[in-house]
């Protein structure tokens, strides 16, 4: 199995993501007791105040993504405690635990983002589409006729 490419900085436990971590801690301190931009920038040694409102907001976003993942994981343990009673009624071929089987697998596969990952498609240089619509004679007998032109809409007479 191929390793998968960290685009998104160092590890979360390296040395340096542990210090940039600590020094957002500190920044929200600073400002929760009321020190502006400019000075939380100079005492922590940001570039300049936006640095060091960046430093604040990922602190904040932060307060609010740890609690949001305890809870997801909970969710997730109590979908898979009620999925086992169904899964095995399911097995036996009731209808009606086959779909509440499958709301609960919709559930699980939203709350961990498996929906998500179908429309994030990345795609980089240049990519050359080309679509042949072919309609034929339309006097002649089609050889699919299920097949028909799309009919043009009727034009406005204002």
């Amino acid at each position: 199995m191929a390793k998968k490419k960290n685009q998104r900085g160092p590890p979360k436990t390296s040395p340096k993501a542990i210090r940039a971590a600590e020094r957002h801690a500190q920044a929200l301190e600073l400002r929760k007791a009321g020190a502006s931009l400019a000075v939380i920038a100079q005492s922590l040694g940001y570039k300049d105040p936006s640095g060091a409102h960046k430093a604040i907001k990922r602190a904040l976003a932060k307060i609010v993504r740890e609690p949001a993942e305890e809870l997801i994981v909970l969710e997730l343990q109590r979908l898979d405690s009620i999925s086992v009673e169904v899964y095995r009624q399911a097995k036996q071929g009731h209808l009606g635990a086959i779909d509440r089987l499958l709301r609960i697998m919709e559930r699980r596969s939203k709350l961990l983002g498996l929906d998500l990952a179908k429309e994030r498609l990345e795609h980089s240089g240049e990519l050359d589409i080309t679509f042949k619509v072919e309609y034929g004679d339309p006097d002649k007998p089609s050889k699919n006729p299920t097949k028909k032109p799309p009919s043009l809409p009727a034009p406005n007479k204002e």
